[in-house]
């Protein structure tokens, strides 16, 4: 708010996991658009589930206010899940499935630090 109250930016660079996850990179991300703010939502790192958030929080934002999105999955050897965002020349998708749309592969992932509800 301080920077807007200042006139200090017209765009904002939102990464999902210094923000504390989709959520509240989503929260962010509305108040910037209600303020006038252009607007990318990006995440440290590049691997398959971090991008399917991060295109599912960019395709949601109005076109008007959208600078930019990566296609970061195609950018990492290990695939860590299927069914990604679809790109196609200059233009990324979301995926079609369930929640974010991917299928991951959870032996790539290594064992949990922890398990809930189990």
């Amino acid at each position: 708010l301080e920077i807007h109250r200042l006139g200090a930016a017209d765009g904002l660079t939102l990464k999902i996991s210094r923000l504390g996850g989709v959520t509240k990179t989503r929260q962010i991300r509305d108040v910037a658009v209600d303020l006038g703010f252009m607007i990318t939502v990006e995440d440290t790192g590049g691997a398959e589930i971090d991008t399917a958030a991060m295109a599912h929080l960019s395709l949601s934002t109005p076109e008007e206010r959208r600078l930019h999105a990566i296609a970061f999955h195609e950018w990492v050897t290990v695939r860590t899940a299927s069914n990604m965002p679809p790109v196609t020349g200059s233009r990324m998708g979301i995926p079609d499935g369930p929640g974010l749309g991917i299928d991951v592969v959870p032996d790539l992932l290594g064992k949990p630090f922890f398990e809930v509800g189990r």
